[in-house]
């Protein structure tokens, strides 16, 4: 990641290594799994003060944090140039997008970066999240832009915009398998996903709305994903086709691709 080599457990890659062990043995940061006393990170060999990464406008700091993460999901930089492509399409127009689940605001940097034209609702139950997504956002020189940076339930917030009848260009879902709120609430992906598109159904514009929905958790493949979308949001309007397919770090030196979940994207635009 940028100038710092990672190396994490990844449960999925049941294949041997395809690099050599020194080459495993450079890393500088280790995240490992297991007991209390074994797991976490190591830092074993200096790393930068200011570890950035820049990608397609934006500015993201990196951070060992906690489970491994280290804010920032490789496997999305596809979808964030869909997201940026499709706000480029639209042209001069303004648009409002909703990015629930926001984490650290790649995706709400990679449609802020894609125009001046743009409204941009950041959402994430976790403030130390909101507050690293800011962060990210004046990093990138776009703290200026209109975006609105929310820490609250995601099914709290779309049912109030619903009876608000407010309307988004853009909708941008990355739920979690499980997580947990403000006030004792909880996120469950296969028990509050069917209503978070049926109430994203309601938000989404009927001309020339865009969606996606991405989702890391066993069994919810691109197929299910595309259904899900069908069979909610896509019954609000003219939708043509929806695209679905795996998420996954693409491997170099010969080695296996790491699936790292599924999307689905649709996509109303029409000249």
């Amino acid at each position: 990641f940028g100038q710092v080599i990672v190396r994490r457990p990844a449960p999925v890659a049941t294949w041997q290594p395809s690099l050599a062990s020194n080459i495993w043995n450079d890393a500088q940061l280790v995240f490992t799994r297991g007991g209390p006393a074994e797991a976490g990170w190591k830092t074993l060999s200096q790393i930068p003060d200011a570890w950035r990464l820049r990608l397609d406008g934006f500015t993201l700091e990196m951070r060992p944090a906690a489970q491994g993460q280290i804010g920032v999901f490789p496997e999305q930089l596809p979808n964030w140039r869909r997201i940026q492509d499709a706000i480029a399409r639209r042209g001069r127009n303004e648009l409002k997008v909703l990015n629930c689940f926001g984490y650290t605001g790649a995706s709400t940097l990679a449609a802020a970066a894609a125009s001046e034209h743009m409204e941009v609702t950041h959402l994430d139950a976790s403030a130390c999240a909101v507050s690293w997504a800011s962060r990210n956002a004046e990093l990138s020189g776009l703290s200026s832009r209109p975006i609105h940076w929310l820490t609250e339930d995601a099914l709290t917030y779309l049912r109030r915009e619903a009876r608000r009848g407010k309307i988004y260009d853009g909708l941008i879902f990355d739920p979690p398998a499980f997580g947990r709120g403000a006030k004792g609430k909880t996120w469950q992906l296969e028990r509050d996903l069917p209503e978070l598109l049926l109430l994203a159904g309601k938000l989404l514009s009927r001309e020339n709305g865009f969606c996606l929905l991405s989702a890391h958790a066993p069994g919810y493949t691109p197929d299910k994903l595309a259904a899900l979308l069908a069979g909610t949001i896509g019954q609000n309007g003219p939708t043509t086709q929806i695209e679905a397919g795996e998420l996954c770090i693409n491997a170099l030196s010969g080695g296996h691709n790491l699936p790292a979940g599924a999307y689905a994207w649709m996509d109303d635009f029409k000249k």
